[in-house]
């Protein structure tokens, strides 16, 4: 009797061991998403930082988030098949991102909205700043694409233009901008960049395929991923409407044209230009700010009604 009542205890105990090593408790594919989604963010914000992001937004079935700044609204929408949509005054252009998954978008504490998605190459998150929007590709290993699709709605009449084809190519910044029917930039695309996992660039370019903006990134197998890509979308100031307006009319002498161009240039771009002439209205603060380039710039486009008005 003993040993029946011994061999059913120590079999009711290997029952319920077994019982207990056996039960599983899946984790849910939200759940998931959202873990993915928080490691791309975290990724992102790791190289980007927070301080010009807005965290401020509201929702609704179609965003993922809209803020409102002193520069205009953006809203993004809540899945990669929508467009990031934005105004700046008189002027509303949207941005189509690359459509990469169905997954619908997370925000997180940052204000970065991510589209991430484990099955797929790439992941795509977008960060509302104080002038505008960062658009970025989280791009995961080497068997991803190497281009990546930004089709650009404007006003009608608006097309898509290089700084080579502004400025001429001697004088390319990288930057791509967007003009209305009578040439004048309505809004821009900063020069590209992209890193890898190290922090170290990676080769990137834009190329224009009519009113889509293409970013071209040339990793390989031996960079180390995942790589992050950028075009940062920024919604035009005034000051850099006159520049860009005083330079396409060719209204001054060839040479001083020409120093203006490099001046630009050295800057960093059109919009590093104008965001440095609003900052620096004396000589002082402009040496100091901007150096030589800028008091060059400063000197040379001095007088010009249109820059006087809005820098």
């Amino acid at each position: 009797m003993l040993v029946v009542r011994n061999t059913g205890s120590i079999i009711a105990a290997a029952l319920a061991t077994t019982m207990t090593l056996t039960v599983a408790y899946p984790t849910s594919a939200a759940a998931l998403d959202a873990a993915d989604a928080s490691a791309t963010a975290a990724s992102v914000t790791a190289v980007t930082g927070t301080r010009d992001l807005v965290r401020s937004a509201t929702a609704d079935s179609n965003s993922a988030a809209i803020v409102t700044t002193r520069a205009g609204s953006v809203d993004i929408p809540t899945s990669t098949r929508g467009q990031v949509s934005t105004s700046a005054g008189q002027f509303e252009v949207s941005v189509g991102l690359p459509d990469l998954t169905e997954k619908p978008a997370v925000r997180d504490a940052s204000g970065t909205v991510v589209y991430a998605d484990r099955s797929q190459p790439a992941d795509v998150a977008v960060q509302p700043l104080t002038s505008g929007f960062r658009a970025l590709v989280s791009i995961k290993d080497a068997n991803a694409p190497r281009e990546y699709r930004f089709p650009v709605d404007g006003p009608e009449g608006s097309r898509l233009t290089s700084s080579a084809e502004l400025f001429g190519a001697e004088f390319d910044t990288g930057e791509v901008f967007l003009l209305d029917a009578a040439d004048r930039v309505i809004t821009g695309f900063e020069a590209p960049w992209a890193k890898d996992a190290n922090g170290a660039p990676v080769t990137t370019r834009y190329r224009l395929e009519g009113n889509t903006l293409v970013q071209v990134v040339d990793f390989d197998r031996n960079t180390a991923f995942p790589v992050l890509a950028d075009p940062n979308f920024w919604q035009v100031t005034r000051c850099a409407a006159a520049v860009a307006w005083f330079v396409g009319t060719n209204i001054i002498a060839p040479l001083r044209l020409l120093k203006v161009k490099r001046y630009i240039q050295s800057l960093g771009g059109l919009r590093a230009s104008a965001n440095l002439m609003l900052r620096a209205s004396t000589w002082v603060e402009r040496i100091n700010i901007g150096g030589g380039a800028l008091v060059g710039l400063a000197a040379e486009i001095a007088g010009v009604a249109a820059i006087q008005d809005n820098c």
